[in-house]
């Protein structure tokens, strides 16, 4: 990712594609028409030369490529072999934030709260790089984020019987439901995350790869053919 300060004003369409060329080769799945296929569906076709909207469409990328797509298919798997975990989306921008606000939430802003940090502040170089500090009302939450994770680590559920009032019952992910926890101020539910992105990366590109690679065997084979 291009750091916060370079990216201030936007990105250029160049930019995006070398930053998208030089990240999805380490997929397996990469190939020239998966490149075109990603760039297509990163498009705001109404306004694709927006360097705002560039930004918005690059983060959204990664995002979707290297954390939802692969943990919603990790989910999927463990529900469908009889482990259903229990999933969660952490959607609370900090109050006193350092990055810009287009940067919305940040990618591990949640472990603050799992372990208590916003009630004694540590020392530590990425954390102040991202938050000068908490606010009251987000030791509220973090009281909250560290009773689930307790109690999960203690019973095997973040709901056990007797635990006391909670805004809300987390349940399972399932495979026909994908119930997941949206972790803010005001804790909800939430279904099928991101359903379209999650069904693009993991069913129409591993089969647009798939078809792409046959095909190239095949032109392979009769260029073999063709020479002898």
């Amino acid at each position: 990712m291009y750091p916060p300060d370079q990216i201030k004003d936007g990105l250029t369409r160049d930019m995006f594609e070398s930053f998208l060329k030089g990240g999805m080769p380490h997929n397996r799945n990469f190939n020239k028409m998966v490149e075109d296929l990603t760039l297509f569906e990163y498009t705001n076709h109404a306004d694709p030369d927006n360097k705002v909207g560039i930004r918005q469409m690059m983060m959204d990328f990664f995002t979707d490529w290297a954390f939802v797509a692969p943990a919603i298919l990790e989910a999927k798997a463990l529900a469908k072999g009889g482990r259903p975990p229990y999933v969660y989306v952490f959607n609370h921008r900090v109050v006193h934030s350092r990055m810009p606000e287009w940067v919305s939430v940040v990618h591990g802003m949640d472990i603050p709260f799992v372990f208590g940090i916003p009630f004694k502040f540590i020392s530590d170089p990425l954390l102040e790089m991202m938050v000068t500090k908490f606010s009251d009302t987000e030791k509220g939450m973090s009281l909250y984020v560290m009773k689930l994770w307790t109690d999960f680590a203690k019973y095997g559920t973040p709901n056990p019987p007797d635990s006391g009032p909670s805004p809300v019952t987390w349940p399972k992910f399932t495979e026909e439901e994908q119930e997941y926890l949206v972790l803010d101020l005001k804790p909800r539910l939430g279904r099928r995350y991101k359903a379209d992105k999650v069904a693009f990366w993991n069913e129409i590109v591993p089969k647009v790869a798939q078809l792409t690679q046959a095909e190239n065997k095949e032109t392979e084979k009769q260029t073999l053919k063709d020479e002898l």
